[in-house]
């Protein structure tokens, strides 16, 4: 998602999934709220990309309200949000993202107490207990803007030769490097620590790019150098990402992948050794976690499951 009625325009030259953004994400998120309602959803993940073209400038920018506020605004989507930064938002005002949930703006702008926008920094955990505390699910998010540099310039420079990007935005990107190199040692250092110190039944890893996608930007060969290792030394069952325009289901080295990137676009697919499922229809993914196993359906925007699987639980069985 990441679409509104005006915010997601493209040249007429542009690929023909990109000229529907926002009808797109109006689809995905009805489709969304009845799925959310059959399935008693307990919240949703946003996966990054969240405001088009260069994320928010404020914590009170008119987009919180025309891409996320309005189009979401079903009664089975008033669950908590758990965000993530995308290479879009960082191209506006990332801390805006952060101070929105921070100030509890979703409660004091629209109404909805508690708030649901969840980003308390650039990377944090949450430990959601299952109904009757059977059992627990950790969600450890990252930033993997901050994470993949090398990859993350190339696209801020790719996206400034295509006109997406302004001279000056490309600029700030540039001047801010030094500091994200820190920010990215400091953040791996707490994804060990986070990573090692987990006791939950479950351990689920989120970030905005995918570590291997058939998708039309691939792998992120950082995330492969600097992440894949945790997640198999400390036992992780999935890792859920976005970017790529597609929906997808991937395994490796005992690790399952999903990318769940299409809430606005259709971009571009290509099976990998690694690929178990791949669509480029726009739509979302819904995971319900159970004691044993979790049960993953990928659906359309319209609402018709393309896909089903489940993975088994691999901690403290």
């Amino acid at each position: 998602w990441g679409c509104g009625p005006i915010n997601c325009a493209v040249p007429p030259g542009a690929p023909e999934g990109y000229h529907h953004g926002g009808l797109n994400t109006k689809n995905v998120a009805f489709s969304m709220a009845r799925t959310a309602e059959n399935i008693g959803s307990k919240f949703v993940l946003a996966l990054g990309d969240n405001f088009y073209w260069r994320g928010v400038h404020s914590a009170t920018d008119p987009l919180w309200k025309s891409v996320w506020e309005q189009p979401f605004d079903y009664p089975s989507l008033q669950t908590p949000w758990y965000a993530i930064l995308g290479n879009h938002d960082h191209y506006g005002n990332p801390e805006a993202q952060i101070e929105f949930s921070r100030q509890d703006l979703d409660c004091k702008q629209f109404g909805h107490c508690p708030s649901r926008w969840v980003l308390p920094r650039y990377w944090y955990s949450v430990v959601h207990p299952s109904a009757r505390n059977r059992f627990d699910v950790q969600f450890v998010f990252i930033d993997t803007v901050i994470l993949a540099q090398s990859s993350s310039h190339a696209l801020a420079q790719e996206k400034a030769r295509m006109g997406a990007l302004d001279p000056q935005d490309l600029h700030r990107w540039e001047q801010w490097a030094k500091e994200m190199e820190l920010m990215g040692k400091l953040q791996l250092e707490w994804l060990e620590q986070t990573l090692n110190a987990s006791t939950a039944d479950w351990l689920i890893v989120v970030g905005h790019y995918p570590v291997f996608s058939g998708g039309e930007h691939g792998d992120t060969p950082e995330l492969q150098h600097q992440v894949k290792p945790l997640l198999e030394k400390y036992n992780v069952d999935a890792y859920l990402g976005g970017h790529d325009h597609t929906l997808q289901m991937l395994h490796r080295d005992g690790v399952h992948y999903f990318v769940s990137g299409s809430g606005s676009f259709n971009g571009e697919y290509h099976p990998k050794p690694e690929s178990l499922f791949g669509s480029v229809e726009c739509g979302f993914m819904a995971h319900r976690i159970m004691p044993s196993r979790m049960d993953v359906s990928i659906i359309d925007l319209h609402g018709k499951t393309l896909y089903r699987s489940f993975i088994p639980r691999k901690r403290n069985r």
